[in-house]
């Protein structure tokens, strides 16, 4: 968690401003304790079009 960067946390939610927001929302979400030092995978997404 704490390696994140700007550009990380605006994908997850443009309205926090740092990591320790992220850990905050990350706790209230999955109801457990999140540090810093915890391992987490960032996941992008984008929309696919097909030509048809």
């Amino acid at each position: 968690m704490g390696t994140l960067t700007s550009a990380d946390l605006g994908h997850q939610n443009p309205e926090i401003n740092s990591v320790d927001e992220l850990v905050e929302d990350f706790e209230q979400i999955y109801k457990r304790r999140i540090l810093k030092e915890d391992t987490v995978t960032v996941i992008y997404f984008s929309e696919v079009h097909e030509d048809l």
